[in-house]
């Protein structure tokens, strides 16, 4: 009924009107891609379903919060790493197992040269463990996920020069902790 609809014209009618077939046509066009997201943080169906739900109720009480600036995927994804990272950290056993798969990510060339630097991925995960939590997800975001600065800077709201000093920080203390072993 509404797919000729835009994501930012179903939330902006939502709003407005409080009809909740807007938000039915959202869920369906993102329930799916959401829970995968939740999947690949947790990597447990289960509680990823629970917390993917979570951000559905979520979303539909905090839409009105929802400006338009972004894409609402940008926001959705905002909403829903949000909520895993805060699973993640009443868990508190957030590590790299959550950043990384068993195999390695592929990760942006910069990147891979100072990791394929360390030959272990156990050291590589003591390295990056040294980095603040929040300084670990601008190195998802950025080269796990492959966001650019600007898209990393519209999720978390921080400045493009921000993040680049951020990360460019926590690669020098990834580099320092493996020159000193």
């Amino acid at each position: 009924m509404h797919d000729e609809l835009t994501d930012n014209e179903l939330a902006e009618r939502f709003k407005t009107s409080g009809d909740k077939q807007y938000y039915e046509t959202l869920y369906e066009r993102h329930a799916t891609g959401t829970y995968r997201k939740c999947l690949s943080y947790v990597q447990d169906p289960d509680v990823a379903l629970d917390i993917a739900q979570d951000v559905w109720v979520k979303v539909y009480f905090s839409l009105s919060k929802f400006k338009g600036a972004s894409a609402f995927t940008t926001w959705l994804y905002r909403v829903t790493v949000n909520a895993c990272l805060s699973h993640l950290r009443k868990r508190k056993t957030f590590s790299l197992d959550e950043l990384l798969d068993d195999n390695g990510a592929q990760i942006e060339d910069e990147f891979t040269n100072l990791m394929d630097e360390i030959e272990a991925k156990s050291d590589a995960k003591r390295c990056l463990l040294l980095i603040p939590k929040d300084v670990q997800t601008l190195l998802l975001l950025k080269y796990v996920e492959g966001y650019r600065y600007d898209e990393i800077a519209e999720q978390t709201g921080l400045s493009q020069s921000a993040i680049k000093m951020r990360i460019s920080r926590a690669k020098q203390i990834i580099k320092d902790a493996y020159e000193h072993e």
